[in-house]
């Protein structure tokens, strides 16, 4: 008989599951649905079934001896990915079909036999009503499965509208495919298929799969990823991926911006909402999903521990330019036009153009040896350029096959044991990058300018020696903020910044703030250095510029006592004690061990108002910029009096005196004392009060505060400071022994000096014809003779040298310190690069020093010159 049932599946549906049933067993089926969750606790506990169900594709198809739509066929095979382990001791698949008149469809799981479709259904295909059909053990294995229809051999037509593979056994692992909707770039809703483990007691790896073009979420799952990622307890997740002007889902999305920053936020929901091990997230694709994989890794390695990529598009033009006019329209509707109207367009959805960037990713390309959709020079050109950036770890694998062959024996199981075998790496030593975009890699945050067009950094970083050096290229200027930190380095002292550019070389000092050091690189190439040192830095604190944001800022107000104007854009400075302003700046973040040399705080004058002088006053209490009034200093804390007053708020004696008059601009007041202070003993530091002192006329003047829109008027304070040098550790001088002499006068005993003993180390280097051009010096590039190395210190020439045959210079026994050492090219050679000039640092018993590498100049020829 057949008998109705409701049951709940994967999407959540309740669906009327139709059973043929002994009647015997009705009594016992309807009781068993009737059982408390208590009491199915409990048998679960006794040796209950555990129960998997495959993906579950609702997508409606008709079997049709006459087929004309996309939808229909004569006989289809469908792959239905079954995510479990263990031994099926019972399985079903289900289905929901109609307009079966006939009971000889047969059906096929992976080949053989399981029976007829059942005849009858509804008038309409209904997804929620299924009919189960036996299915042996046997012959079902994890991971993907096939079922075949057909409407052979009769001349009639019938409908399927929902198909999945049902598995029990009592030691069943494994995991639930999920969908899910997460908000993806400008929070619009995504969907995702979702693989998800059910032991989820600790964070488990993230495997990210993308699929081709015009795919869909399941086609990932349609491999032996599947089985390789639940034998692992992997969380596996395919996003759709959305094009900039793709046909909806399923396009033809080719690695746009969007589909990168949908894949990151997918992969941010996962954190947030999953137990995802952040040193274990990995990626791959497919085709065009492989394009997506290499793309998404190359502008995000510092996210991923290792990325696979299977017959991936690495090249777009030149996969453009192999394609015919059907699909080559398709192409131009995503990406706004032909390779050579948009040029760039291409370039930053290729692979190939950013594959220095997965240096410290490990990466394995795999492709079919004979694939005439995405040609094999795709794979060889892209795993060249990841090998030209001297990677971490890169391979090519080639199986025999075409594009749409699988791609074993390289495929998920093959690309899962690749994957497992590393973690995140965090900071690396050295970056090739390239980028189309402004963001952040690993240590190194790139902001750039320029349009349509990369940007170019390469930095390596010796910890040890306390320096990092490299070189950028952009048509614009970069701004580049390193974590020294994340690099290894102090992020609390000075160093040392020399860079080169066509123009000119420039060396300053600079402080790092919040322990990162911002940097900005002039458009074109520049080479720089930047290495510990004391040369004097130039620093500005003003809120907004450089990660600073410690100003306050606020007024008082005798007319509106209870008043408080700390988020206001303007301070507001009033005669006879009506006005007053107060301001600080935090100076914690400065290095340590430094001393200020000049302090001067610049504060925009609007130039309305009476023309007025105002006296700083040091704060002698700590108050809130939020809560301050007129009648107290914070919450809850009144002022000594109403309004302040000197003595008991602020010191009695002004710190300076400035003048604001009608003239619109920035007015300097030097605080070199008080910062002084402040920085060896922060605990004093609650700022200035400004205070009128006389003012021409009984009215209102106006500074603008740091609460102001426009960035160039907040108040700024400037900043001069050098590092204080250590102080040699003085040592006593041995005590003399006495010794016995012929006569009884014993000698006496020297009194111990501490005196200091002097910590000598040297200056060396080679100069040399650089023959590669790469401004490292290699053995085996010729050294020159001629050259002359001069060694400076404070404006004084210390020596001179001139390098013979072997090209060496060297200063020996120097005292600790900082020392410039300046080259002049030897005859027949350009000036040296990246620089001739150098500030290097001298520590006792170590040798430092610089190379520099020349480039011939050609010989002179004179040509003969037409004038018209």
């Amino acid at each position: 008989m057949h008998t109705t049932l409701h049951v709940n599946t994967r999407r959540g549906v309740t669906r009327l599951l139709c059973v043929t049933i002994p009647t015997a067993l009705l009594l016992l089926l309807t009781l068993a649905f009737l059982v408390s969750s208590d009491t199915l606790a409990e048998s679960r506990k006794a040796g209950e079934l555990v129960e998997f169900i495959s993906y579950e594709n609702t997508e409606f198809f008709q079997f049709s001896p006459n087929p004309t739509e996309l939808n229909q066929a004569k006989t289809k095979t469908f792959l239905l990915p079954v995510p479990y382990t263990g031994t099926v001791t019972e399985a079903q698949l289900l289905l929901a079909t109609n307009n079966v008149d006939r009971d000889y469809f047969p059906i096929l799981v992976n080949g053989e036999s399981i029976g007829m479709v059942q005849m009858g259904g509804p008038r309409e295909c209904d997804p929620t009503v299924i009919t189960e059909y036996p299915i042996t053990p046997a012959l079902l294995h994890s991971g993907t499965n096939s079922l075949t229809l057909t409407q052979e051999p009769s001349s009639d037509s019938w409908n399927v509208c929902y198909m999945a593979i049902r598995v029990r056994g009592e030691d069943l692992t494994g995991s639930d495919f999920v969908d899910i909707q997460f908000p993806g770039e400008n929070d619009q809703p995504v969907d995702a298929l979702l693989l998800n483990p059910r032991d989820q007691i600790e964070p488990r790896p993230l495997l990210v799969l993308f699929h081709g073009w015009k795919g869909l979420l399941v086609d990932p799952y349609l491999t032996d990823y599947t089985s390789a990622a639940v034998s692992r307890r992997w969380f596996v997740g395919s996003p759709q991926q959305r094009g900039n002007n793709a046909l909806g889902p399923g396009g033809q999305p080719l690695a746009s911006l969007r589909s990168q920053h949908d894949a990151i936020k997918f992969i941010e929901y996962m954190q947030a909402h999953y137990p995802i091990d952040p040193d274990r997230i990995y990626v791959g694709g497919f085709s065009m999903g492989g394009m997506t994989a290499g793309v998404v890794a190359e502008k995000h390695p510092d996210i991923f521990a290792a990325v696979v990529t299977h017959k991936a598009i690495g090249n777009l033009t030149d996969w453009f330019n192999e394609q015919g006019e059907y699909r080559q329209t398709q192409i131009i509707s995503e990406t706004g036009g032909a390779p050579w109207e948009v040029p760039f367009e291409y370039k930053r959805r290729s692979p190939v153009e950013m594959a220095s960037n997965v240096k410290n990713l490990p990466i394995a390309v795999v492709h079919g040896i004979s694939d005439t959709v995405v040609h094999p020079q795709q794979a060889q050109d892209f795993y060249d350029a990841i090998v030209a950036a001297d990677p971490r770890h890169a391979e090519l694998q080639w199986y025999a096959g075409d594009h749409p062959d699988a791609t074993l024996p390289y495929g998920g199981e093959w690309a899962a044991q690749f994957m497992e075998g590393y973690t995140r790496l965090d900071n690396p030593a050295g970056l090739r990058l390239r980028t189309d975009e402004s963001k952040a890699f690993y240590w190194l945050d790139i902001t750039k300018r320029s349009q349509n067009r990369f940007t170019e950094v390469d930095v390596d970083v010796d910890a040890p020696g306390e320096r990092f050096w490299g070189e950028t290229n952009d048509s614009r200027t970069i701004d580049l903020t390193f974590d020294l930190g994340r690099m290894g380095l102090i992020p609390n002292v000075t160093y040392v910044y020399s860079r080169t550019n066509s123009q000119e070389t420039t060396v300053e000092g600079v402080a790092p703030s919040n322990g990162v050091l911002r940097l900005s690189m002039a458009a074109g190439q520049t080479q720089f250095e930047v290495y510990r040192g004391d040369l004097p830095v130039v620093r500005t604190l003003k809120n907004g510029e450089q990660g600073y944001n410690g100003t306050t800022d606020t007024w008082i107000d005798a007319w509106h006592v209870d008043d408080s104007y700390g988020d206001q854009p303007a301070l507001i400075l009033r005669p006879d004690n009506v006005g007053k302003a107060f301001i600080r700046f935090d100076l914690q973040d400065l290095p340590d061990d430094i001393v200020i040399t000049a302090a001067t705080l610049k504060l925009y004058d609007n130039g309305s108002g009476p023309d007025m002088t105002v006296n700083l006053h040091r704060m002698l209490r700590p108050w809130d910029e939020a809560t301050a009034t007129y009648n107290q200093a914070a919450s809850g804390q009144p002022w000594s009096v109403p309004g302040g007053a000197a003595g008991a708020d602020w010191e009695s004696a002004p710190l300076a005196t400035f003048y604001l008059d009608n003239e619109i601009g920035y007015k300097s007041i030097n605080l070199l004392s008080a910062v002084g202070d402040w920085v060896e003993h922060p605990e004093n530091n609650h700022g200035v009060a400004l205070i009128v002192a006389s003012a021409g006329w009984n009215g209102a003047h106006s500074l603008q505060s740091s609460e102001h829109w426009d960035l160039n008027v907040r108040p700024k304070l400037k900043l001069i400071f050098e590092p204080i040098p250590p102080t040699p550790t003085p040592t006593p001088t041995p005590t003399l022994t006495p010794t016995s002499t012929p006569t009884p006068t014993v000698t006496p005993t020297s009194t111990p000096t501490a005196t200091p003993t002097p910590a000598l180390g040297d200056l060396a280097g080679i100069v040399y014809e650089d023959i590669n051009g790469d401004y490292q010096y290699q053995p085996g590039e010729p050294p020159l003779a001629g050259a002359t190395v001069q060694l400076w210190r404070h404006s004084t020439l210390l020596a001179e040298q001139t390098t013979g045959s072997d090209g060496v210079y060297a200063f020996e026994s120097l005292l600790e310190g900082s020392y410039t050492v300046q080259e002049s090219a030897p005859p027949g050679y350009y000036p040296a690069k990246p620089t001739d000039t150098a500030i290097l640092s001298v520590s006792g018993g170590e040798v430092n020093g610089v190379d520099f590498g020349h480039q011939p100049r050609p010989d002179m020829l004179y040509l003969p010159m037409t004038l018209k």
